[in-house]
């Protein structure tokens, strides 16, 4: 999710020519639906006792979606990509409260508070590794297309920043339209790699089980009036 919301303004930006406060605008259909996703499959999962359907519907979504983001290209119009980004924000929604409640569900009794730590933490890690991986793969993946096309200064290792430096530094629009041509490729190489990362998200969550919400919490904190 991290790596996504990270990656989607810079496609706004450096393909579509947004300015930050378009940008801004232009994510709304994503973090619109995220928050909404997330307190209704909260709800859900209390009312029919089972977190597994919510995350298999969530990773299903944020897979498509990921999918769907791979056809993103200059000329993508509104209609196309403001659906997919409703499709991710109710994927990963969908996700968010039902993973938290299930680490809960299947820890050992007393251990609550240390599963919704472990959990919080591993989130964290995943954001900054879905950052990081995503920003070695856009850049190698961007850098073989300019390579393909003979357009490889040194500069362009520098990544998104550089090539956005090369890009404003001519008038040339031949030479713009592959520079844009070899940025879109490279978030596609980012966009594959979230679809990979999606997917066996998805086949991993079928081997979750599912227990009873309905337990006691037992814990060793108490409150004195």
């Amino acid at each position: 999710m991290y790596g996504q919301l990270y990656y989607v303004p810079l496609y706004f930006m450096d393909v579509k020519g947004f300015t930050p406060v378009q940008t801004g605008v232009a994510l709304f259909p994503v973090m619109f639906t995220l928050v909404p996703a997330s307190i209704i499959t909260g709800r859900l999962v209390t009312v029919f006792n089972n977190y597994q359907w919510p995350i298999w519907a969530g990773w299903t979504l944020a897979t498509v979606a990921s999918g769907l983001m791979m056809l993103w290209d200059v000329e993508t119009p509104t209609k196309a990509w403001a659906p997919t980004l409703v499709l991710l924000g109710l994927g990963h929604g969908s996700i968010l409260n039902a993973q938290n409640m299930a680490s809960h569900a299947l820890c050992d009794k007393g251990d609550e508070a240390i599963a919704a730590a472990m959990y919080a933490f591993l989130r964290q890690f995943g954001m900054a590794i879905g950052v990081g991986v995503g920003g070695s793969t856009f850049q190698n993946v961007m850098l073989r297309k300019l390579e393909d096309d003979g357009l490889a200064p040194a500069g362009t290792h520098g990544g998104a920043h550089a090539i956005s430096a090369l890009f404003a530094a001519t008038d040339d629009a031949e030479l713009r339209s592959k520079i844009v041509d070899a940025y879109v490729y490279g978030l596609r190489g980012v966009y594959g790699l979230y679809v990979g990362v999606s997917g066996l998200a998805l086949l991993m969550s079928f081997l979750i089980r599912r227990v009873s919400l309905n337990r006691s919490l037992r814990s060793e904190h108490t409150m004195h009036t």
